[in-house]
């Protein structure tokens, strides 16, 4: 759940200002009621390398757009 998000360090993309990477995920997580940088340690590194520092337990989440995750077809194949 968002609100678990607090206190947790979340990546954000390298460009500030990013609306895909940066500005909508931050709204989103406003939205659900945390503060930007208040509420949770904002970092804003490469996609790829925050991906990484997720899968290692670096990171707590990712801000991102549905764009940059894999589309799957019905039956679970990827697209594209």
């Amino acid at each position: 759940m968002v609100k678990d998000l607090k206190g947790k360090k979340i990546a954000f993309g390298s460009s500030a200002g990013s609306t895909s990477t940066h500005l909508g995920p931050a709204q989103a997580l406003a939205d659900q009621g945390l503060k930007y940088s208040d509420d949770y340690q904002s970092l804003h590194i490469d996609r790829n390398v925050a991906i990484q520092a997720l899968i290692d337990g670096d990171l707590d989440a990712v801000g991102m757009s549905f764009d940059h995750l894999p589309q799957r077809s019905a039956d679970g194949e990827r697209k594209g």
